[in-house]
């Protein structure tokens, strides 16, 4: 509509057929005459509905997942995994930042830095190579 160039008019009636549940509810419950152009039902939508909204994933989210003390790593990784494919365009070298920061095994953490480049995939093949060498140990361990 906004390529049209229409009128406030327009935009008031044309903003109910793009609701459904309970924002159409919302909208049906309205008093007559309460709103004057489009700026004051675009204000009053986004104040009713402003606290549903979700929060849009950054970056910044990545660096708060650290690796609890009694986390495995295959669960940090999966955690840390879930976290990153929700933020849109992730530069992987931020990625791979995070998961090193959020890593509490300096050992592992120590074997990830050394390498010169990697990436988060490189990180994470090794992650794996990793957890079954050392389950293998384990296992070998107990026999």
């Amino acid at each position: 509509m906004c390529v049209q160039d229409v009128d406030d008019a327009t935009f008031c009636r044309n903003f109910p057929v793009t609701l459904k549940g309970v924002t159409q509810s919302w909208f049906n419950g309205l008093a007559p005459r309460t709103i004057s152009c489009f700026q004051d039902l675009a204000n009053k939508f986004v104040s009713q509905f402003i606290a549903s909204w979700k929060e849009k994933r950054t970056s910044i989210h990545l660096l708060k997942i650290k690796q609890g003390q009694q986390e495995s790593l295959a669960e940090f990784v999966k955690r840390f995994h879930q976290e990153a494919v929700l933020i849109p365009e992730l530069e992987d070298g931020v990625a791979y930042t995070s998961f090193l920061n959020g890593l509490k095994s300096r050992r592992f953490k120590f074997s990830l830095a050394e390498q010169k480049k990697t990436t988060l995939a490189k990180a994470l093949r090794k992650v794996a190579d990793f957890i079954r060498a050392t389950k293998i140990c384990v296992d070998n361990s107990d026999a």
